[in-house]
């Protein structure tokens, strides 16, 4: 008995000094299995994006695009009032400013914010209008164009040497065009980004997620005005 306690106290003092070692390097980091933590991970791997009504209020409520990341990683989520479907996925957020649900349709890269409807069973993600980019999870290699001779064509017409260049145009004055999108396509939803070449031309790149980036699929010449 006396050697199996022994063993025992061995295995708590190595657990013990691992607990510590994982929370020493990693932080928070090491944590994240729960489902909130997960929730927000999931979010933040996404480009978070506002419509024009509720740029306004955020921007009314002093909240600044580079502060909707602490945002929601400092709020908590109300799984009960959250909707969990398959096809559309809206969570609830509470904090002590406000609360807000966030939005992430099926296969898509973006996850919409809004502070101004509350009942997550009601909302789906937005299907009219612009939906202006708030967060990008990456600065660089967050977009690909794949080696296709066409696009390749359209990208040095356009004036951008590289995927790199194409993705900070669209971080300057982009935004997604609900109404050209389709969220509830399959097997991906598929994105309509409006932005402007470097010739000052109004621009529509269709998109989808594929393996953590942003893949365009086409470019098209628009009549949508630019984000201003």
């Amino acid at each position: 008995m006396s050697t199996f306690i022994r063993r025992l106290k061995y295995y708590g003092i190595g657990f013990g000094l691992g607990v510590i070692i994982v929370f020493f390097f990693f932080g928070s980091r090491g944590c994240n299995w729960g489902p909130t933590a997960r929730v927000k991970t999931s979010i933040l791997e996404r480009v978070l994006i506002v419509d024009s009504t509720n740029g306004v209020e955020l921007k009314r409520r002093g909240v600044h695009p580079a502060e909707l990341r602490k945002l929601i990683e400092d709020s908590d989520v109300d799984f009960s009032e959250s909707k969990k479907e398959e096809a559309l996925k809206v969570y609830s957020f509470h904090n002590d400013k406000f609360n807000f649900l966030v939005s992430m349709p099926y296969e898509s890269f973006i996850a919409e914010v809004n502070i101004l409807k509350h009942d997550a069973n009601q909302f789906t993600t937005s299907s009219k209008g612009k939906g202006f980019f708030m967060h990008f999870p990456k600065d660089k290699d967050f977009l690909y164009v794949p080696e296709n001779e066409l696009l390749r064509d359209q990208m040095k017409d356009m004036g951008f040497k590289d995927n790199n260049a194409l993705f900070e145009a669209i971080k300057r004055k982009g935004f997604i065009d609900f109404s050209s999108s389709n969220f509830n396509v399959r097997p991906k939803s598929e994105h309509s980004i409006g932005f402007i070449d470097n010739k000052k031309r109004n621009i529509k790149a269709k998109a989808i997620w594929m393996k953590e980036r942003i893949e365009v699929l086409s470019f098209t010449f628009d009549t949508i005005s630019p984000r201003k």
